[in-house]
């Protein structure tokens, strides 16, 4: 059996028996399921207003009277993009890029709609997912993990016998 997996084996032994770990554990697990819920609920909210706003913008488009079709390309018309399945639990650039486009011939519009101008005051907080709460807790956990192993080798005097 390798040392680093004698090691990681006596970790988890240790942690086990610690209350404190298994509750940290515990609450790790319930704010990436609660973050998770969230951004579901946000999601299938913004699905709904997007899919009205896609039903008014052709009621819309295709109510106008009858013309060229030249003509009625230059009227332009919304399209909304509907989010990817992993967006629940990292929603990606959408807030910086947006989520409709103004489609009109012989122009490029840009992207429309982007949540980040409104919540540029609560920084990277202001939609918390699972996948932040990943970047924000895992370099920590990393960094408690490594502080116990070499406290833990040290005071046993081990430390020296496997940095040789």
């Amino acid at each position: 059996m390798s040392p680093a997996f004698r090691i990681a084996r006596e970790e988890w032994r240790l942690w086990l028996r610690s209350r404190m770990v298994v509750g940290a554990m515990l609450i790790v697990a319930v704010l990436i399921a609660a973050t998770g819920a969230l951004t579901l609920n946000r999601l299938s909210t913004q699905g709904v207003q997007r899919a009205a706003q896609q039903e008014a913008a052709e009621t819309a488009f295709f109510s106008q009277p009858d013309r060229h079709p030249h003509r009625m390309v230059h009227y332009g018309h919304y399209a909304f993009r509907l989010p990817p399945p992993l967006a629940v639990f990292d929603p990606g650039v959408d807030a910086v890029t947006g989520q409709s486009i103004f489609l009109e011939g012989h122009r490029q519009n840009t992207a429309m709609f982007a949540d980040a101008k409104a919540s540029a005051n609560m920084g990277g907080f202001a939609a918390l997912t699972p996948a932040a709460l990943y970047q924000l807790l895992l370099p920590l956990l990393l960094i408690i993990i490594g502080h116990g192993v070499v406290l833990r080798e040290r005071e046993s005097g081990t430390l020296a016998v496997l940095l040789a």
